[in-house]
């Protein structure tokens, strides 16, 4: 019985550490590039780059308003590995996931009362819920500095 406890407390260790492996420059290193993000509000497309300088620009085509390629707002952005705040009482706080948080957004170009062009908004913490060569998958649950339902964001790989 001592055996099985013993070997039972080692796998757990090893599960918790595999899971605490996960580092901020992995991440990074994955993030880096262009994502398209899906936009399904206002008839155009948005691009966001990540620089290795921990930069973000975002890309926008907005014919509409004669917005062809242009850089419409850029930040900074961090990555940090926390504890989980989303879910139920079983899986809440104990697993360890990517964290992006985005600073620096205002509307520097294009903020003539267009609703769906409000960059600030952005600025916040967002979970990294899916990140591989081809997805990317972020929300948060507080958008403009309010609390509230969750924002999800879905990108794409250029």
């Amino acid at each position: 019985m001592k055996l099985f406890i013993k070997t039972f407390l080692i796998l757990l260790s090893v599960l918790v550490l595999f899971d605490s492996c996960q580092k901020e420059s992995t991440i990074e290193t994955k993030l880096i590039g262009t994502w398209n993000r899906v936009v399904y509000d206002h008839g155009g497309t948005e691009k966001w780059a990540f620089t290795a300088d921990k930069k973000i620009f975002v890309i926008l085509n907005y014919e509409k308003y004669s917005i062809i390629n242009d850089t419409v707002t850029s930040g900074n952005f961090e990555i940090k590995i926390v504890r989980d705040t989303h879910g139920n009482f079983y899986n809440k706080n104990f697993r360890k996931v990517p964290q992006i948080t985005i600073s620096g957004f205002n509307n520097f170009k294009y903020n003539n009362g267009q609703q769906n062009i409000w960059y600030p908004a952005y600025n916040t913490a967002w979970i990294i819920n899916k990140l591989d060569n081809t997805t990317l998958t972020m929300s948060t649950n507080t958008y403009d500095n309010k609390p509230g339902g969750l924002e999800i964001r879905d990108f794409y790989k250029d």
